[in-house]
């Protein structure tokens, strides 16, 4: 296995003349034709070039730190996925008609069709990226023997079984009303089998370096109720436990090995995964280097995705000073407005945040959440 803690591809456009060349060996993100275009270069890309390291300590673990000063827009990481699964289509605006997904190349489409093996859902039996499903598909249980519903059909099903007038919701909706219940249960469990065999393919000495495993974390100074830290690490527990099960319900072969593997599965997929947003995509991924990143609210790097494939860019968001360490935010759709809520939420990864934003009372002079003075008109 390369040592690097990124991995990307290895090929790509020189940065010079934009004919095809070969990764730096150093930083894995600028491509050169050969050694002359390198050099010319070398002025330029010498001031980012091995700007980043992996570091360990007790409290974070292992993480990057820049090692030297970085300009904003310094592409730090270029990544490709380790391995790539769906996730369950979100509500529609007809929920008569949710969605479905393609196991394989992760698209939304209106209509699947099953693998002839084990039943997954397919946007055609000749979808250019099968070999995605291949890797759990010939650990499946073959579809006579197990009869099982992925996607539309679970759906509807499920439905049925709460409404028995025939109305019928969307999954999504349904998941919010009955929590415990999970029209996708045998989806989440193909991709637990999927990471799982995927330990055993070419880039498995990679995923089994990811953090799969969490412990509860404490609350400090009465900042988080106890008790709803408590909550939140047994909610990731069971979100470990629950899809293992249903794997290995669809699994041919049974073991305590196989349990202990899919659950290392399941636990990497919920801390490190990354989630691509695509209009009609689907699906999320692991990836090396970016699995690395501790989370803040108030972030100095961003992941880009690189054009319309599944490599993504992380490039500095601002000027990142050498020692800086070098934090994404792990949910940067949307800020919760609270730092109790913050924690609660970055609990069921095992974590509580210490970013300047969440250790500052003020919201680094916002006043976000102070109370208003009735008496004196000011915060």
């Amino acid at each position: 296995m390369d040592n690097h803690f990124t991995y990307g591809p290895r090929r790509g456009p020189c940065v010079v003349c934009g004919h095809s060349g070969t990764a730096c060996a150093r930083c894995r993100v600028a491509f050169y034709c050969g050694k002359e275009h390198q050099k010319q270069h070398w002025k330029v890309h010498k001031t980012t070039c091995g700007c980043v390291e992996v570091r360990s300590d007790e409290r974070v673990g292992r993480h990057i730190v820049a090692v030297k000063d970085i300009p904003m827009r310094t592409v730090l990481m270029r990544e490709l996925p380790l391995v790539v699964f769906p996730r369950a289509p979100r509500a529609t605006a007809n929920p008569l008609e949710p969605e479905e997904v393609c196991v394989a190349c992760c698209l939304k489409v209106n209509e699947t069709v099953p693998c002839g093996h084990c039943g997954a859902p397919l946007c055609k039996r000749s979808c250019p990226n099968l070999d995605r499903h291949n890797i759990e598909c010939a650990a499946l249980k073959p579809l006579e023997h197990s009869p099982r519903r992925f996607m539309r059909e679970a759906t509807l099903k499920f439905g049925d079984m709460l409404f028995p007038t025939g109305l019928r919701m969307d999954a999504a909706i349904l998941k919010d009303l009955f929590p415990h219940l999970d029209p996708f249960a045998e989806l989440h469990g193909l991709v637990a089998v999927r990471i799982w065999k995927a330990f055993e393919q070419e880039h498995g000495p990679r995923l089994l370096n990811l953090q799969h495993e969490i412990a509860m974390p404490s609350s400090e100074n009465g900042t988080v109720d106890a008790a709803k830290l408590k909550s939140a690490y047994e909610n990731f527990l069971t979100s470990v436990s629950v899809p293992a099960d249903v794997a290995l319900s669809l699994l041919a072969c049974k073991g305590s090995e196989t349990r202990k593997g899919l659950e290392r599965a399941c636990g990497a997929c919920l801390i490190n995964s990354f989630v691509f947003k695509k209009e009609k995509y689907s699906g999320a991924a692991l990836y090396s280097g970016l699995s690395l990143l501790e989370h803040s609210c108030l972030p100095n790097a961003r992941v880009l995705p690189d054009g319309d494939s599944e490599e993504v860019l992380l490039i500095a968001a601002r000027d990142i000073a050498a020692g800086e360490h070098v934090t994404i935010n792990y949910d940067y759709e949307k800020l919760l407005p609270t730092r109790s809520e913050r924690w609660l939420k970055n609990a069921f990864l095992g974590f509580v945040c210490r970013c300047e934003l969440c250790e500052d009372p003020t919201d680094r002079g916002t006043h976000l959440n102070a109370w208003y003075c009735t008496t004196c008109k000011s915060k």
